[in-house]
């Protein structure tokens, strides 16, 4: 019982202070309060899927202007803010996306320092093939890590076959001792493409054959220089 001033309790032998009332919450506000926390929620991951956004857009652009390390780089920024879904995005939502991206890239740089410009020769010490190496070995490079990131990447097969088919007589343009021209057309094969795959193997073949003949003529020539050099004797 208490007291009229409501300050004490009556035990049943004596009078002792009241305990401290509890303030209990309207029920309504407990609910208004779920309700923001879920609106606060759902904008902080829009928030965030909008910034894991906006670097992947910077990302494709990079990677279209063959600026791979920096698009990379960028990636990580990107995986600063949530890791799980900006890793999600890279290898699942967005791929078809970044693999066309990156592909044009090295379209691009392929254009703009290799196409055309294969000497016969592929001496390293001669003046018109050293400076080809290290954009070829880029070039392959790349190409080879964007079909590790995409396998089905058509185009990106095509473009592998065409530089080990220009640059047929150089190293770099093979693996394990086999053209990567070869391994395209081996690619198209698998997958059901007779045609691509036909047409790889021809081009490979008159590339073989283009090559057997410049090293008769280079004999023969050779011979013929010892020759001379024999009968001026």
């Amino acid at each position: 019982m208490l007291s009229p001033d409501g300050d004490f309790l009556w035990t049943g032998t004596k009078w002792i202070p009241a305990p401290p009332a509890t303030a209990t919450m309207p029920l309504a506000n407990t609910i208004h309060d779920s309700v923001i926390m879920g609106d606060v929620t759902q904008i902080t991951n829009q928030m965030t899927q909008s910034d894991i956004e906006n670097y992947f857009l910077t990302m494709l652009d990079a990677f279209e202007e063959a600026r791979d390390d920096q698009a990379f780089e960028i990636l990580e920024k990107a995986k600063k803010i949530d890791h799980r879904r900006a890793s999600e995005m890279f290898s699942n939502s967005w791929l078809t996306r970044i693999s066309n991206s990156r592909l044009k890239g090295i379209r691009r740089y392929y254009n703009a320092n290799l196409k055309g410009m294969a000497p016969s020769s592929f001496n390293m010490d001669d003046i018109t093939t050293a400076p080809l190496i290290f954009p070829l070995e880029l070039f392959f490079s790349r190409l080879v890590a964007l079909l590790d990131y995409d396998l089905n990447n058509r185009e990106a097969w095509i473009l592998l076959a065409e530089g080990a088919l220009e640059f047929y007589n150089f190293k770099l343009a093979y693996s394990n001792g086999h053209s990567y021209a070869l391994v395209a057309s081996d690619y198209f094969q698998s997958i059901g493409d007779t045609a691509a795959a036909s047409n790889i193997s021809r081009a490979v073949t008159l590339k073989k054959k283009e090559a057997n003949k410049r090293l008769y003529l280079s004999v023969a020539f050779l011979f013929s220089a010892l020759l001379i050099l024999f009968i001026v004797i």
